[in-house]
């Protein structure tokens, strides 16, 4: 008689974050759902960090209405080393 051992591995859910309107024409709306940042910046086509604060929960507003036309990434990160970028056009 042979016994088989069924193992599975832990589900992992992902919760994107949903950031609106893109593209941005003045207020950038961040809703974090259950995702978890501790630092927020943008970041110019240049490589120039133009605006960086805390991640506010549950959401953020982000105000690109003083930055020029363009193309910009959003970093999020976390103190655990989590981090992701999102491209927004303004």
């Amino acid at each position: 008689q042979s016994q088989s051992i069924i193992t599975s591995k832990p589900e992992t859910t992902t919760h994107p974050l949903k950031i609106y309107p893109n593209p941005v024409y003045g207020i950038l709306t961040i809703d974090y759902g259950e995702n978890r940042y501790d630092m927020v910046r943008i970041i110019s086509a240049e490589g120039k960090t133009v605006l960086e604060e805390k991640a506010v929960f549950p959401v953020q507003q982000l105000d690109f209405s003083s930055l020029s036309k363009g193309v910009f990434l959003i970093e999020f990160t976390s103190t655990g080393g989590r981090r992701q970028l999102i491209k927004i056009i303004k």
